[in-house]
């Protein structure tokens, strides 16, 4: 296996990352970047996937394009997911249909 060996200010700035996805409750870059730290802190690569539930080739993914685009590439993965569930509850989604059909019945008066 490859091993990573990383500069104190590198460990601290994946030490920022590991924060600011916590912060954003971001599990995909949480695992990202905690498998950087522990592939650095020279835990084995078997250990390191079971604990993450991720395979080795994807740790060696992570690796290879962190070795290639360093920091830049962590921070792009600040915002990805598969997106949220809508926050609108029932009872606000029928608020917005009366209200919605309320303005467009008054724009059709006026345009009348």
């Amino acid at each position: 296996m490859v091993s990573l060996s990383c500069s104190k200010a590198i460990m601290e700035e994946l030490e920022k990352e590991l924060v600011r996805a916590h912060e954003l409750n971001n599990l995909r870059l949480y695992k990202l970047v905690q498998g950087l730290v522990w592939i650095a802190e020279g835990r084995s690569w078997p250990e390191i996937g079971k604990l993450l539930g991720v395979s080795v080739k994807t740790l060696e993914n992570w690796l290879r394009r962190f070795m290639v685009q360093g920091l830049v590439w962590l921070r792009g993965q600040h915002d990805r997911g598969r997106g949220h569930k809508s926050i609108l509850t029932r009872q606000l989604r029928g608020i917005s249909r009366t209200t919605l059909g309320a303005l467009r019945h008054a724009d059709h008066l006026d345009r009348g």
